[in-house]
């Protein structure tokens, strides 16, 4: 007995009932797995089916203007198969594929383009992590160290950070000093021999890898002894010396 005008309406809107309970299940289960994935760096990670799923769909995409792949899953294992509107589902909730029209054994997916730099995001964000924990785990060695040591050995190190402390504010103190005398004498627009001798003698008692004397001459120009001195803290006294000999003034 052929069905009714009413039986075929309530029967196709009893099949749209069950597909949309099916999706919002399978939405359900994607985003109960994705709120269990970490994120580092910014980076959320995911899950492994995720992405075997994720590469191979990559390896079918040809390099396309549209990010579109004609994505063939014969080769997927038999779990993700059973399993595959909810990979959908997840891939498309992790931002990685725009849409996607799934056909017998494949689909028709649009993919974005983070899908594309997950994999070079996910190992810069996995190396950072491992430095991150490597540091902490310093940090509690360093911690537990520290809660053994005697309130002599504390002490000790106190003292030690002082005397660090003050060596490095002489540094800076003599640093700043020299670059003041350099400066005068550049305003002075005078020769100031015995001045420039005094900036040799400082230079020659404490060379630095970044001593703000060099970063204030080489912003001076492109003399010969202004390039000698940016090039290595073992050229600073010679390429002083040099700079000076072309304005005249000659340094013993």
């Amino acid at each position: 007995m052929a069905k009714s005008a009413i039986e075929k309406a309530l029967e196709k809107q009893n099949k749209a009932n069950a597909k949309a309970e099916r999706e919002a299940k399978n939405r359900q289960i994607a985003e109960s797995i994705i709120a269990g994935q970490p994120i580092l760096f910014g980076v959320r990670i995911l899950d492994s089916d995720s992405e075997t799923l994720l590469n191979a769909i990559l390896s079918q995409y040809d390099g396309n203007d549209n990010n579109h792949v004609g994505f063939r899953g014969d080769d997927l294992p038999r779990s993700l198969h059973d399993s595959i509107a909810i990979q959908y589902e997840k891939l498309k909730m992790y931002g990685l594929i725009s849409s996607c029209i799934p056909y017998g054994n494949g689909a028709i997916i649009t993919i974005s383009d983070t899908a594309k730099t997950y994999k070079d995001r996910k190992e810069e964000a996995l190396r950072k992590h491992e430095e991150e924990q490597e540091r902490r785990q310093k940090l509690e060695t360093d911690y537990l160290k520290i809660q053994n040591m005697s309130a002599d050995q504390l002490r000790e190190i106190y003292l030690q950070a002082v005397v660090v402390n003050q060596t490095l504010q002489q540094s800076i103190d003599l640093q700043e000093k020299q670059l003041q005398v350099l400066k005068d004498l550049f305003d002075s627009g005078e020769d100031g021999v015995a001045v420039q001798k005094e900036i040799m003698q400082m230079l020659i008692d404490q060379e630095k890898d970044k001593h703000p004397v060099r970063e204030y001459l080489a912003d001076k120009g492109g003399d010969l002894g202004v390039a000698a001195i940016t090039a290595a803290t073992p050229l600073i006294w010679s390429g002083i010396k040099a700079w000076l000999a072309t304005k005249g003034i000659i340094i013993p």
